[in-house]
Parts: C-alpha cells; structure tokens; sequence
C-alpha cells in the first residue's frame, strides 16, 4: 500500500514539521495587534425638511441564509479555547490563555524571510508551504508565558489538514513512512520518536517527535516539536506543538491535555 504522491504526503509533512520550528523560533513582529484610531465625526448639516411624499408599498425580499463557517472559535470561562470544525466533525481545547493569531499572507511572508535569514537551506521549503498555507492552516496559537522566551520566541500550537494523507492508512504505516522522512527532508534535525501511541486519547494516535538546533539573532537554540496524526473525515489532521527544547517538558502536558479534548461529532 503506497500513500498518494502528488503532492507527497512525506514532503507535505516535513513542510508542516519545518513550519511549526520556524514559528516557534520567531519573534513575530508583525502579529501584534495595531490600535484602531478614533475616528472624529464631522458636524452634521441642518436640512430644511420637504414634503412627506406617500410611501408605495414595496415587497421586503427574503434573505439569504448565510453559510455557516467551516470552523468555530468559542472562549470558555477558564480562558480556554473551544475550536469546532463543523466540515469534519470534531473539536478541542486549547489551553486556557493561549492565543490563537488570525494570520495574513504578508505575515506568511514575513515568516519565510525570517526562516530564510535564520537557515537558508529552509528557504525553499517555507515557500512551498506559504503557497499552500491558505488551504491546509486550520489555526496557529501561541503560549501566553512570554517569560519562558529567549529573544521572542515561543511555544507554538498548529493545526494543519494533511489532506495528502488518505483517512484509508493506518497510524501505523503513516508513523513508518513519515518518521524517517524527518531527518532526510529538513536539514539538520534529529529523530527522537516515531510510534503510535494509544494512552493519551481513545483513538490511536501516530506520533512524531524531533529536535530542530536554530540560529536566533546571536543565540544558537534548539526547537523540539511533537506532531500527533489522526484521521479526520477522508484524511489525516496533524497537531503540532513546538518550543525551545528547555521547556518541552512544561509544554507537552498541555499538548497532550488539548489531544485529550478532541471530540468527534456524530
């Protein structure tokens, strides 16, 4: 059983992988919200009124019904995050106070400029996935422990639809195939984990983990990233989380809280 090629799903991963590194090591400048100016209303004209003419009755039309978004974000009371996708019918939490960040194509941009500064060999990489980002990003969110950054970064939370990865292969088979792909599609990593795990939801899980060594500003750092794959409809979701390697151990409860909280709908 081979898994589909075009686009390879190997390649779509390890794009995926990369990305979640490269936005874990960043400062994100450009994701900080602009105030709104206060807009000032001009004085409003006196109009000298004019004759009340008859009004003919006119039809009222029926409205369209609105499509109803593929995803849903709800605040719980805790300042957790609800995520709801009601095309593939599941959901999760996000841990309380994290953020999830709306981002643009120029923010994309601005992320492959910074990951081709930081390590050029990416660069072509982080293009590909700029290119397909608008399809495949169901969310990106971020920690809210800005003490545990060195030079900005942060813990990084992703949610990506791997729709190159058919629903039909296993976890099994898609942790035999992928994990091995880590090391020889991004330069530089390190395979620390490749398994299928079956304790943390109730659904078997695959489960990839690497290490990601990073030049920020003067600052050599190490990522560690953890992607858990699941089916989802007709194919696969990846959850991704990512950090500086120091803190793994602080994140990664919370990871796996959010895996635990997935839902799927009738």
């Amino acid at each position: 059983m081979r898994l589909r090629s075009s686009p390879s799903a190997a390649a779509a991963l390890a794009i995926i992988a990369l990305t979640g590194a490269g936005l874990a090591c960043s400062s994100l400048p450009s994701f900080r919200a602009t105030p709104t100016p206060t807009i000032t209303p001009s004085p409003t004209p006196t109009q000298t009124p004019s004759p009340t003419a008859t009004a003919t009755a006119t039809p009222t039309p029926s409205p369209t019904p609105t499509p109803k978004a593929r995803t849903e974000q709800t605040k719980l009371d805790d300042g957790s995050i609800a995520f709801t996708d009601h095309q593939l019918g599941y959901s999760l939490v996000l841990p309380p106070h994290w953020a999830i960040i709306d981002f643009k194509q120029s923010d994309l941009e601005q992320l492959v400029k910074d990951m081709q500064a930081q390590d050029p060999a990416l660069a072509n990489m982080a293009e590909v996935f700029v290119q397909s980002a608008s399809d495949n990003l169901l969310f990106m969110a971020f920690s809210p422990d800005a003490s545990e950054a060195k030079g900005g970064n942060v813990s990084t939370m992703l949610l990506i639809d791997i729709d190159a990865l058919s629903s039909n292969y296993s976890p099994d088979l898609v942790v035999s195939l992928m994990g091995p792909s880590i090391e020889s599609m991004i330069p530089n990593s390190k395979l620390k984990s490749a398994q299928v795990v079956e304790d943390v939801t109730d659904f078997p899980v695959g489960w990839i983990e690497f290490e990601l060594p990073q030049q920020v500003g003067d600052q050599h750092l190490t990522f560690r990233e953890a992607m858990a794959l699941f089916p989802a409809g007709d194919h696969y979701l990846g959850l991704i989380v990512a950090c500086e390697t120091s803190h793994f151990s602080e994140v990664e409860p919370l990871f796996k809280d959010t895996l635990k909280s997935i839902e799927f709908q009738d």
